[in-house]
Order: structure tokens, then C-alpha cells, then sequence
């Protein structure tokens, strides 16, 4: 029994027995469990090496080769990993934190959960186009990864929290409820990258290509994209037609939180917007043309300056929002609340409108100075109150419209269609009606003063008190009119219709 301890004794003192959990080693065995700090094994030949759960801590591992190795659980904290080799290596749940991948070729490797806290892995597999790494659930938080080729790389509920991105290239990377929160991604490529449900708070995505990404139920509440590039430039330079996009290359954000975003200057054309949360975000001059944006909220955001041509906003919330200068031909705002409330406080004065779908609009209150609705549909649309001095409705629909009382002054409706319109007691002065069509109109002590009214159709209307002092009836179409009380003093009725 005595000499049974004392052989024990002797045995840990030479080292032939390790007390810890790894096997001692001499930097040449290469097992399960071996003890390989600070070892310098800089272009050791590793292929396909067993080093499951090895302590690599401190070492030196620069242009190893480790392809098909497996270091399941290794830990190599504090190791230089400089231009090394990890094709097809299975490093899951390993510790890499500190480590300085620089140059290193992770391609194809499984490093899911592994923890790179604080790691070095700039102009990481640079040199490859595709990586196709497996980093699910990888702890990546503050790690540098600026120029770093991500391609194709599985990034699947990854922490990336306050790391660097500075021009990675992600180029069809899978990051869905990846942690980007504070990311810096400026000028980094996600094309088709797949980034739903990701939480990309406060992340920095200036000048970053995002067409085709998906970011559905994202969370870019504050995040800075200015100057994005979310739809496919060189499609389009190539084409000239933006017509042709293919729905591959359409930046999915349904229902993506974008409260407080800078988005100025971005490129969403044809982009996926519906029901996303945009409020009191900042679109000032963004390309939004042809993008749906379907029952999104746009409450108080600065649209000054956007393109918005063909957009689709049908059940959108915009009250408070600016669309100064905003440019919504074509666009479809049906049903949505477009300005409700707040729009005389915000004003969309010079506005593009024309060929706008405005059906049921809520206009109540508008300022729509001198805005441009032409061809624009505004059936059954509510204008009461609003301020349409000066606008441009050429060939616009406004039938069975309430525009009672509505400043009109200087309008251009040529061609305009104002059947069954309600016009009562409205101020049309110099206003241009050529050819305009108010037949069963109602136009009763509307001031028509100096008004330019040649060819227009009053068949059937009610002009009961009507002024029209010094207006321009010629060849104006007066069938089963009611004229009683007109004014028709220093009237132009050459050629009319009776």
C-alpha cells in the first residue's frame, strides 16, 4: 500500500500522470484532450488531425493545415490562426476567442457556436469568393471582420453584436435572428442574403448592396441606411429598364421595424414594404418607385423629395408625414389615411400626384398647393377643407367629389371629370375648366371669376347664384342647366350650347 503511493508520487513528479484534463504532449502529438499551448505549429501539416477538445491556447498555428481536421470543443483562446487552413474542419463549440484569423480560409467549415469574442479575422478567407462556413449560434460579438468573405456562410441566430462588417462580403450569407445590433456594415455586400427576423438596431448599412436581401420582421429600428443600394444597380445599368426587375431581385422588408431609420438617398425601388414600421423614419429623397408598401406605417416620416412613382399604399398610415416635393405619380393611395389630421400643420405643397390612385383618400384638410394630380383618380376622395390654389388636375377623376367651399383659385382641371361633384359656395376664380366635364354638377353660388370655361359640359347642372364675371363660356355645353340667378355680367357666350 506505502509503496503503491510512493510509485505515485514519483510518477507525478516526472509528469507521466496529467492531474488536469488534458494529456501532456511535446508539440508533436496531435489526440483527443492534448495539451498544445503556446505550441508553435506554425505550417504544421494537420490534415485531418483528431484534436477534439485540445488546449491550443497561446499557439502558433500560422498557414496550418487543418483541412478535415476536428477540433470539436478546442480551445484556442489567445491563438495566431494567421493564414491558416480550416477547409471542411469541424471546429463547433470551439473557443476562439482573441484569435487572429487574418487570411485564414474557414471554407466550408463547421464553426457552429463557436465563441469568437473579440477575434482578429480581418480580410478573413479574402481570397476565396465562397465560403459557406457553418457559424450557427457562433459568438462573434465585437470581432473584426471588416473585408471578411462570408459568402454563402450559415450565420443562423450568430451574435455579431458590435462587430465590424466594414465591406464583408455576405453575398448570399443566411443570417436569420442573427444579433447585429450597432453592426458596422457600411459598403458591405448582402446581396440575396437572407436576414429575417435579424435584429439589426442601431447597425450602420450606409452604402451597403441589399437587393435582394430578405429582411422580413427585421428589426432596423434607428439603424443608418443611408445611401443603401436595395434594389440591383447593375441590373438596371445593364437593362435600362427597371421594368424587367425579376422578383428575385427585390429587397424583402414585410413587416420589418424601421422606426427612426435613415434611410435618405436610399434605393428601395420595387422593395417589399408591406407592413413594415416606418414611422418617423427619415426617406428624404429615397427611390421608393414601384415598392409596396401596403398597410405600412409612414406616420411622421420626411418623405421630402422621394420617389414614390407606382408605389402601392393602399391602407398605408401617413399622417404627419412630409411629401414636400414628393413625387407619387402613379402611385396607389386608396384607403389609406394619407395626411389625416395633420396636414395642415405638414404641408405637401408642389407635390407630385399625377395618375395617382386616390380613390376614398383621406384629403381632408390637404395642402395640396399647386400639386400635380393630374390623370390623378380622386373618386369619392374627402377634400373638405383642403387647399388645391393652384393645382395641377388636368384629365383628373373627381366625380361625386366634395369640394364645397374649396379653394380653387387658378386650378387647372382641363378635361378634368367633375360629374356629380359637389362645388357649392367653391372659389374658382382664374381657374382653367376648358372642356372640363360637370355635367349634374352641383355649382350652386360658385364664384367662377375670370374663369376659362370653353367647351365645357354643364349639361344638367345646378348653377342656381352662380358668378361668373368675365369668365370665358365659348362653345361651353348649357343643356337642362339651371341658370336661375346667374351672373353673367362681361361673360364670353359665343357658340354655346343651350
Amino acid at each position: 500500500m506505502r509503496l503503491s503511493f510512493l510509485i505515485v508520487l514519483v510518477l507525478l513528479s516526472v509528469g507521466f500522470i496529467s492531474t488536469g484534463v488534458y494529456a501532456d504532449s511535446d508539440c508533436q502529438t496531435f489526440e483527443p484532450y492534448v495539451d498544445l499551448s503556446g505550441c508553435d505549429l506554425s505550417g504544421a501539416d494537420l490534415f485531418g488531425a483528431d484534436l477534439k477538445y485540445a488546449n491550443l491556447i497561446g499557439a502558433n498555428l500560422t498557414g496550418a493545415d487543418l483541412k478535415y481536421a476536428n477540433l470539436t470543443g478546442a480551445n484556442l483562446t489567445g491563438a495566431d490562426l494567421y493564414r491558416a487552413v480550416f477547409y471542411s474542419t469541424d471546429v463547433p463549440y470551439a473557443n476562439l476567442r482573441g484569435v487572429d484569423l487574418s487570411y485564414a480560409d474557414l471554407s466550408y467549415a463547421d464553426l457552429s457556436y463557436a465563441d469568437y469574442g473579440a477575434s482578429r479575422i480581418y480580410h478573413f478567407n479574402y481570397s476565396f469568393s465562397q465560403t459557406g462556413a457553418n457559424l450557427t449560434g457562433a459568438d462573434l460579438r465585437g470581432a473584426d471582420l471588416s473585408y471578411a468573405d462570408l459568402a454563402d456562410a450559415v450565420l443562423f441566430d450568430a451574435n455579431l453584436t458590435g462587430a465590424d462588417l466594414y465591406r464583408a462580403n455576405l453575398y448570399r450569407a443566411d443570417l436569420p435572428y442573427a444579433d447585429l445590433r450597432g453592426v458596422d456594415l457600411r459598403s458591405a455586400v448582402l446581396i440575396f442574403a437572407v436576414l429575417h427576423h435579424a435584429d439589426l438596431r442601431g447597425a450602420d448599412l450606409r452604402d451597403a448592396a441589399l437587393f435582394g436581401a430578405n429582411l422580413k420582421h427585421a428589426d432596423l429600428c434607428g439603424a443608418n441606411l443611408q445611401g443603401a443600394h436595395l434594389y440591383g444597380p447593375d441590373l438596371y445599368y445593364s437593362t435600362g429598364n427597371r421594368e424587367v426587375l425579376p422578383p428575385r431581385y427585390i429587397t424583402y422588408l414585410g413587416n420589418a421595424n424601421l422606426c427612426g431609420a435613415n434611410l435618405q438617398g436610399a434605393d428601395l425601388y420595387g422593395a417589399d414594404l408591406s407592413g413594415a414600421r416606418l414611422r418617423g423614419a427619415d426617406l428624404r429623397g429615397a427611390g421608393l418607385g414601384g415598392a409596396d408598401l401596403t398597410n405600412a406605417d409612414l406616420r411622421n416620416v420626411d418623405l421630402t423629395g422621394a420617389i414614390l412613382r407606382d408605389a402601392v399604399l393602399a391602407d398605408a398610415y401617413l399622417s404627419g408625414a412630409d411629401l414636400t416635393g414628393a413625387d407619387l405619380q402613379g402611385a396607389y393611395l386608396s384607403s389609406s389615411d394619407l395626411l389625416v389630421d395633420d396636414l395642415i400643420r405638414v404641408g405637401i405643397r408642389f407635390v407630385n400626384l399625377a395618375g395617382a390612385n386616390l380613390t376614398g383618400a383621406d384629403l381632408f384638410g390637404a395642402n395640396l398647393y399647386r400639386a400635380d394630380l393630374r390623370n390623378a383618380d380622386l373618386r369619392n376622395a374627402d377634400l373638405f377643407g383642403a387647399n388645391l390654389t393652384g393645382a395641377y388636375l388636368v384629365n383628373a377623376t373627381l366625380t361625386n367629389v366634395d369640394l364645397s367651399g374649396i379653394d380653387l383659385r387658378y386650378a387647372i382641371l382641363h378635361g378634368a371629370d367633375l360629374q356629380y361633384a359637389d362645388l357649392r359656395g367653391a372659389y374658382l376664380g382664374r381657374a382653367n375648366l376648358i372642356n372640363a366635364d360637370l355635367q349634374y354638377a352641383d355649382l350652386r353660388n360658385i364664384d367662377l371669376f375670370n374663369a376659362r370655361l370653353q367647351g365645357a359640359n354643364f349639361t344638367d347642372a345646378d348653377l342656381r347664384g352662380a358668378s361668373f364675371y368675365g369668365a370665358n363660356f365659348t362653345d361651353a355645353d348649357l343643356r337642362g342647366a339651371n341658370l336661375r340667378y346667374v351672373n353673367f355680367t362681361g361673360v364670353f357666350l359665343h357658340g354655346i350650347i343651350r
